[in-house]
């Protein structure tokens, strides 16, 4: 009787029951039991939709329905203290475009659990006998470490993707300001008129346009919400755009020719970087080279040498020998 409850089999189901027992009792000890309070706050604060991306809008389901209400006061627990990480993660979340209230709490929940589990299944996996003790502490530290830094990895893959985006729709962009400008079109109206029309070909751009249109409703002026939409995508084009149409603005010159201006100066920047990249293309072609071309060419053309210098020196060992027997 004893062998078939210490079996691997029960031992799991055991490990299983308990977990889930103790997740079910940590969401009913911090659930809130005025929810209907918390779905009228929530359908109060939304605010206009179609301001932000609808993906990150999506409603939570499955599990993602008991973890997500709870994200928040997790975040209490593990938020930074130091103000000016909590407000540099921050910005690199809104930079690769994610504006949840509770991106940073599940962030950082994300990274604590990859960073945790690992180093905890090599424990229990090198407690049980289940895996050689050394091999699996060593395999479990190695899946935390890989843990902690996924979510960095991941967080700058997409943040460096949608800068890309918005980089390449800057041309098109400006153009199109060009053009309202010079047709006697207002500056807000031009922006309002140019972000229905990149709407489909380019929905990001499209997107940040319409929060800076929200912001100048709201009462800022044109500079001020141009300057925080450089705040949040972080690109050095879109402060420059700002610094044009703050000067412009300043010294009464004309919106148009700032912009046209800016148009010219970003495409020089972008020959100067396409040269740039083919610069280091010379360089970075090394590295595969060294690692399997070379190794390739060397067996191909050293490798007959090396076969007939064996085969010599092996006749010449044995006619040696037979000459020493004589």
């Amino acid at each position: 009787m004893w062998e078939l409850f210490s079996s691997p089999v029960m031992i799991q189901v055991a490990v299983f029951l308990g977990v889930s027992s103790l997740l079910l009792g940590l969401h009913w000890l911090m659930s809130s039991s005025d929810t209907r309070l918390d779905s009228r706050m929530e359908s109060l604060t939304e605010g206009d939709s179609h301001a932000i991306d609808d993906r990150y809008r999506a409603k939570p389901r499955g599990m993602m329905q008991l973890l997500v209400p709870q994200i928040p006061r997790l975040a209490k627990v593990i938020l930074p203290n130091d103000e000016a990480t909590r407000t540099r993660l921050q910005a690199q979340l809104i930079q690769a475009g994610i504006y949840a209230p509770s991106a940073m709490g599940l962030y950082l929940t994300a990274k604590l659990v990859l960073m945790t589990i690992p180093p905890v299944v090599g424990l229990v996996v090198a407690w049980f006998g289940w895996f050689d003790p050394a091999y699996a502490m060593l395999l479990g530290g190695a899946g935390g470490c890989a843990g902690m830094l996924m979510p960095s990895m991941w967080l700058a893959y997409y943040r460096a993707k949608r800068q890309r985006q918005l980089r390449t729709s800057l041309a098109d962009f400006l153009d199109l300001m060009v053009t309202c400008l010079e047709g006697g079109v207002g500056m807000q109206a031009a922006i309002s008129q140019v972000a229905d029309e990149l709407r489909t070909p380019h929905p990001i751009l499209a997107t940040e346009l319409l929060v800076v249109l929200r912001e100048v409703e709201v009462g800022r002026s044109i500079e001020v919400a141009l300057a925080h939409l450089a705040e949040r995508t972080g690109l050095e084009e879109l402060r420059s755009l700002a610094t044009f149409v703050q000067q412009a603005q300043r010294f009464g010159s004309t919106m148009a020719d700032a912009m046209r201006e800016l148009s010219d100066m970003l495409r020089t920047q972008r020959e100067t970087r396409a040269e740039e990249r083919a610069q280091k293309a010379s360089v970075k072609i090394l590295i595969p080279t060294l690692l399997f071309i070379f190794p390739t060419v060397f067996v191909v053309l050293a490798g007959p040498a090396a076969i007939q210098i064996q085969e010599s020196l092996a006749k010449t060992g044995g006619s040696g020998l037979a000459a020493d027997k004589k």
